[in-house]
């Protein structure tokens, strides 16, 4: 196993840090409600890549039935999702 805790067939959310990075708390609560509603109490990974390898990145995205992503440069992970699957796309405003 992953000394990060690799998960295979969960849901992800991508952290971001910086100016245009959603809050740390809209994560959270993102997470939890997705707990929630997502059938068969299907977890859901919040990962920074920052801080994971390239392999352990790509081992969580092209495993994952539904990924979440802020937009810009991180999301580009997401293109190595499997085919069909479901991306949510967060868009921060800069007003």
């Amino acid at each position: 196993g992953s000394p990060h805790g690799v998960m295979p067939f969960s849901a992800f959310m991508i952290r971001k840090h910086g100016r245009r990075a959603p809050l740390s708390h809209a994560f959270e609560t993102l997470r939890r409600r997705l707990v929630v509603l997502l059938p068969s109490g299907l977890p859901v990974k919040a990962f920074d890549p920052a801080i994971l390898s390239v392999r352990d990145q790509l081992q969580i995205v092209s495993n994952a039935p539904l990924g979440i992503t802020p937009d810009g440069g991180t999301s580009l992970l997401c293109a190595f999702m499997p085919q069909g699957v479901a991306l949510l796309v967060l868009v921060t405003s800069n007003d």
